[in-house]
């Protein structure tokens, strides 16, 4: 009778609740820690431009490790994407200092790679555990992967309301899936709660200049949406087909690493620029007031696509992020709309068209911007999304929906299949 009594809702909503509590603490801590090492390892390279040089043997030594330690480790963020529908699927808790120890290293040596990646595995890698630990069904399952893609990301960029969106568009393209939606806002500000009280600082893009919205604008917000939507096609294109033929060609992870840090080397002598390596947050800040050149945004996704083709760590999102930046940058020397506003739109819309996310960039519009650029970054954000067609930079995702032109065949398919 007794334990009927502790079984009953109230209870079973209590201990939930303390479950997320405890989750959304540790994935802060555990982020928090990363994103200080990140700093830290970001700082020392910029000082040290020589590390560059060490690249390819940090990619060997990685390699090394995940093929002792981490073989099922690999997949990155598409690992929570397959945990989601099968659950024959682990995330492994080694991915968790695994996907530390491999960012760390790649930004300490200066890959072009993001840091999402790391948030969302860490996230990904405790949230396994607890499914596991406790037999969770396959519902909680469900609710549990997509609590760790939100905590994971509003751990990373401070932003929970793009978090929760992301989380609900990160699974499928063309039709978001709510279930859940309760645990994973809770766990979305929670984090960013914690992160506040942790003193954790984000970076901060201002848009100087945001005009009125009149409607002459939106034949070239379609314009620039439309460039936009292709690059993000052109991103994942390259992305995909560099790491195919890496894995082709080089089947051996630790010599597949060493190949794409000479290579990445090589492309930084012969440019003579240390830009794309990194992060390459200044680069994103200045695009906002300078005007930057075509090949910038162009050599980015290179550089990136090498990095992570090749199977160093990190993530896509920044990179996207620099690549769109930079990009509306320079759209702003042909199209009418200032220089500001192009770079903010070219930053949150390269994004929806690479991930299939639309939602969750126009809000991270408004969250980064602020409501003003709502109108604009509605009509980018869609038609990128639309542009990209059926490519994504997560390429686990499931078709559930049709996207500009209508392919029955599609239908129920990983992007990985079509």
């Amino acid at each position: 009778m007794m334990l009927n009594f502790f079984k009953s809702g109230f209870y079973s909503n209590l201990k939930w609740v303390l479950l997320l509590s405890v989750l959304a603490l540790v994935v802060e801590l555990s982020v928090h820690f990363f994103l200080f090492s990140l700093d830290a390892v970001t700082d020392i390279r910029t000082k040290n431009e020589y590390l560059v040089y060490f690249l390819p043997f940090a990619g060997l030594f990685i390699g090394y490790v995940y093929h002792l330690l981490g073989k099922s480790s690999e997949g990155g963020n598409n690992l929570l994407i397959d945990a989601y529908y099968s659950s024959i699927k682990r995330i492994p808790l080694i991915s968790t200092p695994l996907v530390y120890f491999g960012t760390i290293a790649t930004h300490l040596f200066g890959g072009s790679a993001g840091r999402e990646g790391a948030g969302l595995q860490i996230a990904g890698g405790y949230v396994d555990f607890l499914i596991r630990m406790f037999k969770f069904s396959d519902k909680e399952r469900h609710i549990l992967v997509k609590v760790a893609v939100a905590g994971g990301f509003s751990a990373v960029f401070g932003t929970p309301f793009t978090a929760v969106f992301f989380a609900f568009e990160f699974f499928n393209i063309g039709k978001p899936n709510f279930k859940g939606a309760l645990s994973v806002i809770y766990v979305a500000f929670l984090v960013e709660f914690f992160s506040s009280l942790l003193g954790l600082e984000h970076t901060f893009y201002d848009v100087k200049q945001i005009p009125t919205f009149e409607y002459i604008y939106i034949f070239y917000l379609i314009v620039a949406g439309l460039i936009f939507g292709l690059s993000a096609r052109f991103f994942n294109f390259s992305l995909t087909n560099i790491h195919k033929y890496f894995a082709r060609y080089i089947p051996h992870l630790p010599y597949r690493l060493f190949v794409g840090g000479l290579l990445v080397l090589i492309l930084t002598l012969v440019l003579n620029t240390h830009i794309y390596l990194g992060i390459g947050i200044n680069t994103i800040l200045n695009a906002f007031d300078q005007a930057q050149g075509f090949e910038v945004f162009l050599f980015k996704i290179i550089f990136t696509s090498i990095t992570l083709g090749s199977g160093f760590k990190g993530g896509e999102v920044t990179p996207l992020f620099f690549v769109g930046a930079t990009l509306g940058s320079f759209v702003s020397t042909f199209l009418p709309l200032p220089i500001g506003i192009l770079a903010a739109l070219g930053f949150v819309s390269v994004f929806s068209g690479a991930a299939n996310t639309p939602i969750a960039c126009l809000i991270l519009a408004v969250e980064l911007f602020g409501f003003e650029i709502l109108p604009y970054a509605l009509i980018t954000c869609i038609v990128a999304y639309f542009t990209s067609g059926y490519t994504s930079i997560f390429n686990k995702q499931k078709v559930t929906n049709f996207k500009l032109f209508k392919r029955p065949e599609f239908l129920g398919k990983r992007i990985s299949e079509l």
